[in-house]
């Protein structure tokens, strides 16, 4: 791989300001809309208009092929908590491919999706407690269980982002580990944009664990830019169009954003069996046997019997 020279680094600079940018008018738009409304609005309803901030916003990022809606996965039934489903809950932001795939249903922006079609699964949250975590991660391991039956194995995203946050690292790390049957079904990040940007990377086959990663939101250079909304951008196209999103030489990096904690989550042993199967790691060749050296043993004399006089 080639190093940056001097006009790709200021460039990306540029990029990160771009980002930071962003990020900031995302949250005016958010502070404006909440004193507008103050606490006068029903708890029903609480949250919507982050929803649509970040629908807005991934529309203006995406390629056209994708659509960024609301809605439910349709697929076949799947059995979660004892239950029997076809149908997962209701998913914040479904990013899905309308070039390949129509909507079963469609109106505005809700839909009602297949499971080949959807690349993006996305939790929005106004707040980011213990709570509103354990809700969001629960909502994307429902919504994965139907992921499961797809005939394409393409990749896709998940995450969770949020406006604000009240939760501490260490909250997150029991927050993952607590909630047994979630591992294997987690989220690629957790994003809160003024705060924090979490990366979760699974592990290699038959590894059984996530790789965590967490990040200031602010970058470690002098600028201190905004970037958590950028690395969450970045993750969802590394994601979805990992072949082409590597091939740009500009674009988004985590290298300017401050790593400031990292573990990783074990799965529970009782749902190794349970998760999606994996394939076996490849039988390391045994080497080549030594040739047996050639004997030096001496040819057996044949002895014959002396004859015998009548």
């Amino acid at each position: 791989m080639c190093q940056p020279n001097d006009e790709m680094i200021n460039i990306r600079k540029q990029l990160d300001q771009m980002y930071s940018q962003e990020a900031k008018t995302l949250l005016d738009s958010f502070r404006h809309i909440e004193n507008l409304i103050g606490s006068t609005h029903s708890p029903t309803t609480d949250g919507y208009h982050c929803e649509m901030l970040i629908r807005d916003y991934l529309r203006s990022k995406l390629p056209s092929k994708y659509s960024v809606d609301t809605g439910f996965i349709r697929g076949p039934e799947v059995e979660y908590d004892g239950k029997k489903l076809c149908v997962s809950k209701q998913i914040d932001i479904l990013i899905h491919d309308t070039n390949q795939f129509a909507p079963l249903f469609r109106t505005g922006d809700y839909v009602i999706v297949l499971p080949e079609s959807v690349f993006g699964i996305i939790e929005v949250k106004k707040t980011l407690d213990s709570t509103a975590l354990k809700d969001g991660l629960y909502n994307i391991a429902h919504a994965k269980q139907f992921m499961h039956s797809r005939t394409l194995r393409l990749p896709y995203f998940s995450g969770i982002i949020s406006f604000s946050s009240d939760i501490t690292q260490e909250t997150i790390k029991n927050a993952l580990g607590e909630v047994p049957n979630l591992h294997g079904y987690l989220p690629e990040a957790v994003t809160c944009i003024p705060q924090f940007h979490i990366n979760l990377v699974d592990g290699a086959p038959h590894e059984y664990k996530w790789h965590v990663k967490h990040f200031s939101a602010v970058s470690a250079c002098e600028n201190s830019f905004l970037l958590s909304l950028g690395a969450f951008l970045y993750r969802l196209n590394e994601t979805i169009d990992t072949d082409n999103w590597h091939n740009l030489k500009l674009r988004f990096t985590l290298d300017s954003l401050n790593k400031t904690h990292e573990y990783h989550v074990d799965y529970p042993k009782i749902l190794r069996s349970s998760i999606l199967p994996r394939p076996k790691p490849p039988k390391p060749p045994k080497p080549p046997k030594p040739p047996k050296p050639k004997s030096k043993r001496k040819p057996k004399r044949i002895q014959r019997k002396p004859k015998t006089t009548k």
